[in-house]
């Protein structure tokens, strides 16, 4: 199963994967004693290879419909101090950014590892400037806020639906966190 990694789009791998994919041609990369060879895929790739992006993060194809709720979130973005009449501040670009990066990543992981397509996943307004994340599986539902200090851990809470399982408490949004996973495959 391939992998998909991320790579800042500012970066030299970055222009070098850039200029790959506009030449459409293969580049060998040595990495210590190993030389891997990247190249572009076809627009015939299979449905569950080619991915789709969210901005510049990439989503596996089958979780394509994501897209549109994750790009129209920017919304948020939009949104001035006092935004409420209650005082609450705005958001800011860096928070979205590590929302929808953890989002990104948990469904597809989800969906690489477990086989499991995410449903639902609505990116919110949340309290004092950060970011909430609605991440509906099946039968189980997933509150994850992300906070505009990006040294705060995240904060979840996620139920069966049925009151019989649930989680809470907080993570670190850049660990694999592959047991939370694990639960919403339940």
């Amino acid at each position: 199963m391939a992998k998909t990694i991320q790579v800042p789009a500012d970066s030299e791998l970055g222009h070098l994967i850039r200029d790959l994919a506009a030449a459409h041609a293969s580049v060998d990369v040595e990495v210590d004693d190993a030389v891997y060879t990247l190249s572009p895929r076809s627009a015939e790739s299979g449905p569950d290879e080619r991915p789709t992006t969210a901005g510049s993060l990439q989503l596996p194809a089958p979780l394509h419909d994501l897209e549109a709720a994750i790009t129209s979130s920017r919304s948020l973005l939009d949104l001035a101090d006092d935004w409420d009449d209650a005082g609450s501040p705005g958001y800011g670009e860096a928070t979205w950014q590590r929302a929808v990066a953890f989002l990104v990543s948990g469904v597809s992981r989800l969906w690489d590892d477990h086989g499991v397509r995410t449903e639902r996943a609505d990116v919110l307004p949340g309290p004092r400037g950060s970011i909430d994340l609605d991440w509906r599986v099946r039968d189980h539902e997933l509150l994850v806020n992300v906070p505009s200090d990006p040294s705060q851990p995240v904060a979840y809470y996620g139920d069966d639906g049925a009151g019989g399982k649930k989680i809470k408490g907080t993570l670190d949004p850049t660990a694999p966190n592959r047991w939370l996973l694990a639960w919403l495959a339940e």
